[in-house]
């Protein structure tokens, strides 16, 4: 598993070079994924979901822009949470602020389509068989492609 952490830790892009700023309506999108994702989890964990769609937002097989992917329905809906266009976030919230700190966290890193792309939390039944687990932690698995 210490492998496993510390080679995640460069496919993450720890030595790279900052991105280009987000536009504020992608920047809440991806604040929300986290906390509905993610709410209750750690600081790290959140960081590695907001991972997870910056890094398919530059992978071929996913759309193109962090909106689209978190919007995907097709070939099957990506996120739970947009189901329900009309969850309600209090954005004032320490959750919801630390889901924000996160997504600014991991736009400040490039996107890096052969790192993190998919996830479940621990309680999932089924591992992803189809993928490589790259990084595991208390709540969630994250997995690269094969």
């Amino acid at each position: 598993l210490k492998k496993l952490l510390v080679g995640s830790l460069l496919l993450l892009g720890a030595h790279s070079q900052a991105a280009e700023p987000l536009p504020k309506k992608e920047l809440e999108a991806l604040a929300h994924t986290v906390y509905f994702e993610a709410r209750g989890a750690s600081k790290r964990d959140k960081y590695l979901v907001a991972r997870v769609v910056i890094n398919r937002a530059a992978h071929k097989a996913f759309p193109p822009s962090i909106n689209a992917v978190i919007s995907q329905k097709k070939p099957i809906r990506q996120f739970e949470f947009t189901k329900n266009k009309r969850r309600k976030i209090d954005t004032r919230s320490k959750e919801y602020q630390d889901s924000l700190k996160a997504a600014r966290k991991a736009l400040r890193v490039p996107a890096n389509p052969n790192s993190v792309l998919y996830f479940h939390d621990r309680t999932y039944g089924r591992k992803f068989t189809w993928a490589k687990p790259l990084i595991a932690t208390k709540s969630f698995i994250f997995y690269g492609e094969k």
